[in-house]
């Protein structure tokens, strides 16, 4: 049997530190997937601008975790502003991650499918 080694993360909302703290943590270690399964930023409970400016700080984060293994990331439902009857605009509209594969609702990437972008 062959084993996988998996890093999953998901909902730091924003929060260098903890993900900071995870980069540290797994210093060293290889992992054959990273997997950040959501809400990377607090789009949501902030606004559209605070969202841009969190995932450009996470983004050396990611690049230092690819570092590690295959980057996978899907975004969360915090990674869109919160509106009122308008239309949505989501945090990846007015930037995208230049690191690792995102994985789009309904999309496929290998045999990983995502179910809820």
């Amino acid at each position: 049997m062959v084993h996988q080694r998996i890093l999953a993360c998901g909902d730091n909302h924003g929060d260098t530190e903890s993900l900071e703290k995870l980069v540290e943590a797994t210093e060293g270690e290889e992992f054959d997937f990273i997997i950040h399964t959501g809400d990377i930023t607090n789009t949501y409970k902030t606004d559209l601008e605070t969202g841009v400016n969190q995932l450009r700080a996470v983004e050396s984060y990611f690049r230092t975790l690819a570092e590690r293994g295959t980057l996978i990331y899907i975004y969360g439902n915090r990674d869109k502003e919160r509106t009122f009857g308008g239309s949505v605009t989501h945090v990846s509209e007015e930037y995208e991650l230049g690191i690792g594969h995102r994985l789009q609702a309904g999309g496929e990437l290998g045999r990983w499918t995502a179910i809820y972008n």
